[in-house]
């Protein structure tokens, strides 16, 4: 039962938790991003995977 249906509710409330806490943090660094560094603040990058497939990854920084 723990590692069914327990350990999977206290996984999604802690991610919930860590969401909130760290939200101003990401605010404040995205605001220094686009003062300091300019547009954008996220960007998508191809890279090569697995099978020669590319994945797309998104960066935040240039």
């Amino acid at each position: 039962m723990y590692e069914g249906f327990i350990k999977r509710l206290l996984d999604i409330i802690f991610s919930l938790i860590a969401i909130i806490l760290l939200l101003p943090i990401y605010l404040v660094i995205s605001i220094l991003t686009l003062i300091f560094m300019g547009r954008p603040i996220l960007f998508k990058q191809p890279r090569p995977g697995k099978n020669e497939k590319y994945l797309i990854f998104i960066n935040l920084e240039r």
